[in-house]
């Protein structure tokens, strides 16, 4: 059985060691953008205009989604990365935290279309 480090809690450090060192580097390529980003996408863009994406990680799936676009992820570096690949928009946002936190944060919280769990990657 194959884990992901990320199913596992593990420090913020740890987090930054791993999107600092490409860990994730299939996610950028064309396999996998053809494969699973764009019909994810055309998925979520059927569904409505807006896209609640946890465990977003550096926001691949942000520039293929047409609508309002919340990424939220727990590395900061990764929100970083995404940010600055992908602008920080009314429209187009990311926030550092988890599923717990995001769910706490807000009495009415925000209402998506589509949730999409990164983490599945």
């Amino acid at each position: 059985m194959t884990t992901s480090v990320l199913t596992e809690v593990i420090s913020k450090e740890r987090l930054h060691e791993i999107y600092a060192t490409e860990y994730y580097w299939y996610l950028k390529s064309e396999p996998f953008i053809n494969a699973f980003l764009r019909p994810i996408a055309e998925e979520v863009n059927k569904r409505g205009d807006s896209c609640l994406d946890m465990c977003c990680g550096e926001g691949q799936l942000a520039p293929f989604v047409k609508g309002r676009y919340l990424g939220v992820d727990s590395s900061t570096t990764a929100i970083q990365l995404a940010m600055v690949k992908h602008g920080h928009t009314r429209d187009r946002q990311f926030l550092v935290d988890n599923l717990t936190g995001y769910a706490r944060r807000w009495h009415n919280p925000p209402q998506f279309d589509t949730i999409v769990f990164g983490s599945v990657f």
